[in-house]
């Protein structure tokens, strides 16, 4: 007799009533909107290997990964408000002495750069050893 009062209640459990309501959830919470206001620029440089026979191969897949992530900062409110990320960028063909070069136009050309990319590590090394100068 036990085994049978189990066995119905479990069925009073599992049959929904006619009254029954859908279970709801909880909405995401809504994300954070910060007032429009006039953005800064904020500017990173870069220095990819897009062209050149030499060096590394996979240097053109470096431009299009760092643009779509700056695209990824930009559309996000939450990361940097108030601020735009930008990238000039110029190609070193993965050539030391060409990659030294655009580094100082980088540095001394305004705007002002926060930091600088590189995608070839012969090319990074060299500006690796000229940066403890700035």
């Amino acid at each position: 007799m036990v085994a049978g009062v189990h066995l119905g209640v479990l069925l009073v459990l599992l049959v929904p009533s006619e009254n029954a309501v859908p279970p709801t959830f909880p909405k995401e919470p809504p994300v954070p909107s910060h007032p429009k206001v006039q953005e800064k620029d904020l500017y990173i440089g870069a220095i990819f290997p897009i062209n050149g026979t030499g060096g590394w191969l996979g240097g053109q897949g470096c431009l299009p990964a760092a643009l779509m992530a700056l695209d990824d900062v930009n559309a996000r409110p939450d990361l940097l408000p108030g601020y735009h990320m930008k990238m000039p960028y110029y190609d070193s063909q993965c050539n030391p002495g060409l990659g030294a070069s655009v580094m100082y136009d980088l540095l001394y050309n305004p705007p002002q750069k926060l930091m600088l990319l590189g995608g070839c590590s012969i090319v990074c090394s060299t500006i690796a050893e000229a940066a403890k100068m700035w």
